[in-house]
């Protein structure tokens, strides 16, 4: 072989490893966000089959456990706690949850986290991550449910 051939025979095998890397590297990419996204949507839309009163003291367990300090409650139909700011390095951030009852059986909880930067930019987002952390404290079997849901997506996505 000539040097040139050679060359070009080691830039294919190098192009080839680089892309079976690559390729499996875009397909776990493909698997998590598959899996996230599925979790994510069914904690957004899950409904508890049982009261609020029943989800709240797990809810507020949450919240303590993340370093938040509860600043008022609301109770009745609609369920509200707000937290204090709590500081974390260059920015604070707090909580509004809400319990709503569809029916006396059921409870619907969202988490909507405010945070605040250093220089006073606010955003206000929907915490799936604690909302999730949730469902799977209080709804086992519902939870356990998604995961194997989520793995079927994640799967999917790996071969495609």
């Amino acid at each position: 072989m000539k040097g040139s051939q050679v060359k070009f025979v080691i830039a294919l095998l190098a192009l080839s490893v680089f892309g079976v890397t690559f390729g499996s590297g875009c397909a776990a990419m493909r698997a998590s966000a598959a899996r996230q996204a599925h979790i994510n949507k069914m904690t957004k839309q899950h409904v508890y089959s049982m009261p609020c009163e029943q989800v709240w003291p797990t809810a507020r367990q949450l919240l303590f456990t993340n370093g938040f300090s509860v600043k008022d409650t609301g109770e009745g139909t609609t369920m509200t706690l707000e937290t204090e700011w709590a500081y974390q390095g260059q920015s604070s951030s707090r909580y509004l949850v809400q319990g709503i009852e569809p029916t006396e059986s059921q409870c619907k909880v969202n988490f909507t986290k405010n945070t605040r930067s250093q220089n006073n930019h606010t955003s206000t987002n929907r915490d799936l991550d604690i909302e999730w952390q949730l469902l799977q404290k209080v709804d086992q079997e519902s939870a356990q449910k998604i995961l194997q849901e989520a793995e079927v997506k994640a799967n999917a996505a790996s071969a495609s």
